[in-house]
């Protein structure tokens, strides 16, 4: 009866260790599949800060390529001395 008795007690450990192999291993996949969800946000992040900063970049050389809108008192000669300032690199913002 004894040898029986240890037969189950082994059979029931080896149950139990394999339980506890398995939620170790789930654990271990979720914790692997957060972090990667967080890398993922983390690129995605960066990615749209990077899209922004070229927007604000290509925005801002447009602006700068840009002549100021004519008002009714702008004439010809005041589009002219814009465009030597600008050739000389004179911020010419309004």
């Amino acid at each position: 009866m004894d040898e029986l008795e240890e037969r189950e007690r082994e059979f029931k450990k080896a149950k139990v260790d394999k339980q506890k192999e398995e939620v170790a291993r789930w654990q271990e996949d979720e914790r692997i599949k957060e972090e990667g969800k967080k890398l993922r946000e983390q690129r995605e992040q960066e990615l749209k800060r990077r899209q922004a900063e070229a927007e604000a970049a290509a925005s801002a050389t447009q602006d700068e390529e840009e002549p100021p809108a004519l008002g009714e008192l702008d004439s010809v000669l005041s589009y002219m001395a814009y465009k030597v300032r600008r050739s000389i690199g004179y911020n010419c913002s309004r």
